[in-house]
């Protein structure tokens, strides 16, 4: 619509543009592996969205209980992000993946010591050995052996409380600790 004040004789020529059709595209997203989060797209759960090429969605990716966020990839299985939230170009129709770590259990480190020096040894899970690293709340058999002119007395922790009064201990490992088989020498009778 043209509001034109005529002046003098003239011609006007309407001039016409096609309209280039929207293309739409659909980016799909999913998790891998299964059930380890879930992805939201533009704030909203949802696993799937067609918009018109070239626009920018936002998507973000939420760790279930034991995983981490690792990154996403795209249908080729190329990395296209490595942070949860991610603002992405949908270009043509593509399924992006949020890939998930599965949590690395926290470990602790057991170390064995005797007391008094050269009283006697210890082994843990049947090996000679002065410390093994586990699973925190992983127990492990720990055995104490005296030299000649010893007893075992007992184990005591890195506080230096007693946890144990048998040679043999099965001891749950919660954090990094020292544990001490105590020995007493023995005592021989004298013959007058």
């Amino acid at each position: 619509k043209l509001t034109y004040k005529v002046e003098k004789d003239e011609t006007l020529t309407a001039v016409f543009e096609a309209v280039k059709p929207v293309k739409k595209s659909t980016l799909t997203v999913g998790v891998s592996p299964e059930r380890s989060g879930s992805v939201s797209i533009n704030g909203e759960a949802q696993t799937s969205i067609t918009i018109e090429q070239g626009k920018e969605v936002s998507l973000e990716a939420q760790a279930n209980k034991g995983y981490n966020f690792s990154h996403w990839k795209n249908s080729e299985g190329r990395q296209v992000g490595t942070t949860a939230k991610l603002i992405y170009k949908v270009e043509k129709d593509e399924t992006l993946t949020a890939v998930f770590d599965k949590n690395a259990p926290t470990k602790a480190t057991l170390s064995v010591g005797v007391s008094p020096e050269k009283s006697g040894s210890v082994s843990i899970n049947g090996e000679t050995q002065t410390s093994i690293t586990v699973e925190q709340g992983k127990e492990v058999s720990l055995e104490a052996q005296a030299n000649k002119g010893y007893n075992f007395s007992h184990w005591k922790n890195s506080e230096g409380r007693q946890v144990g009064t048998t040679a043999k201990l099965t001891y749950k490992v919660e954090k990094d600790e020292t544990l001490t088989a105590v020995f007493e020498a023995k005592i021989t009778p004298r013959v007058d």
